[in-house]
């Protein structure tokens, strides 16, 4: 099919190219948006009902539809379909494709997230290229040094080095309402087992109030408390009396199991005041989207991210960071080439197979 050949030419240009590159996403963009205005001048695809999670061999009037409306945006292909109401084998592996395709978890299921994402009109997907496109006219790297490439919208994060994304993870970014900025720094800092001084916001919305309410808060998690850089025993404070505004004093939590930074903290000085790191709360990885910091960037492979850095930044061993960890001592490393690091945001793109990817607009910056 006319996808098929599409896909084929655009991995083989990607053989060669860094495809976290302005001129390379234009161009692929561009032709993924001339195909979706041929799909809408053929109809585009038909709006499916909600109801029930539908899965491997399920009976369901719908599936025929979802069958149809997966061939075309060509996830399922025509050659293999079965059109019944069953949910067969070659469905289940098409709704993956979907999913991955649409920055989701790949269950294979049919929840009401994926349904959603299947019902977006060939319009609404039109403009999101197109918006987009502009995006990443508006995007520049330096793409003959390393760097690490954050899409907020999707939650990912790629390591590019030699034109090549040596390491990809899922990653964690802020919640609508403490959204992690777009920003282009230079990672400059690494820290192993960080101490965690609690940020004026955090220590505002969600600490003070926990502490108002059982002052053992502090102690149950390890946390001191400072004023003027001096230690306050924290049971002779009334906490009830303190402006959550104004308050006086700095909270810093100890290295530890319970440390929200995990094992290892990667530092890029900001205006925003954001950093990346480790974090003890891997399930959250499992969900989409992965909306639940404070606006910093929460990793779920930091400690292989440190080794690639170092390794490659002072020939350091991956048996030389792990003694580093199991020390639990604090040590901050100062890398003797700082990386560039992007924080940027792309509902629409192509990956390195060249294929057309989405994400659901966390922001609704895309209107």
């Amino acid at each position: 099919m006319f996808y098929h050949l599409i896909s084929f030419w655009i991995f083989l240009f990607f053989s060669q190219n860094n495809f976290i590159e302005k001129e390379f996403q234009q161009k692929q963009l561009s032709s993924h948006l001339e195909n979706y205005h041929q799909l809408k001048k053929k109809g585009g695809w038909e709006y499916i009902k909600t109801g029930k999670i539908l899965q491997l061999g399920m009976v369901d009037q719908r599936v025929k539809k979802i069958k149809l409306r997966l061939t075309i945006t060509d996830e399922l292909h025509r050659e293999s379909i079965n059109m019944t109401d069953t949910f067969d084998v070659s469905l289940e592996k098409a709704v993956k494709t979907f999913q991955k395709n649409h920055s989701m978890p790949e269950t294979g299921i049919i929840d009401a997230k994926t349904l959603r994402a299947m019902n977006v009109s060939v319009e609404k997907r039109i403009h999101q290229i197109e918006i987009n496109m502009k995006r990443w006219e508006q995007f520049k790297t330096e793409t003959e040094k390393p760097f690490l490439f954050v899409n907020i919208a999707s939650g990912m994060l790629n390591m590019i080095s030699n034109q090549t994304s040596v390491i990809e993870m899922q990653v964690i970014v802020g919640k609508p309402d403490r959204k992690t900025p777009e920003l282009t720094a230079e990672l400059n800092e690494i820290e192993f087992n960080p101490y965690w001084i609690v940020p004026p916001g955090i220590l505002r919305k969600d600490i003070l109030p926990k502490i108002k309410v059982n002052p053992s808060y502090i102690i149950d998690h390890d946390m001191e408390v400072f004023l003027r850089q001096q230690p306050i025993n924290p049971f002779a404070i009334s906490w009830d009396k303190i402006d959550e505004y104004a308050c006086p004093y700095k909270i810093i939590q100890n290295p530890g199991p319970e440390n929200p930074l995990g094992v290892v903290k990667f530092i890029f000085p900001n205006k925003h005041l954001v950093y990346m790191h480790d974090t003890p709360s891997k399930r959250l990885f499992n969900f989409f989207p992965r909306t639940f910091s404070s606006g910093c960037v929460r990793l779920s492979k930091a400690v292989d991210l440190s080794k690639y850095i170092l390794k490659i930044d002072k020939n350091w061993t991956n048996n030389k960071i792990d003694s580093l960890i199991w020390s639990e001592k604090t040590t901050r490393i100062r890398l003797q080439n700082p990386i560039k690091i992007y924080f940027s945001y792309f509902t629409a793109w192509v990956n390195k197979e060249g294929i057309l990817q989405f994400a659901p607009d966390i922001y609704q910056k895309d209107n």
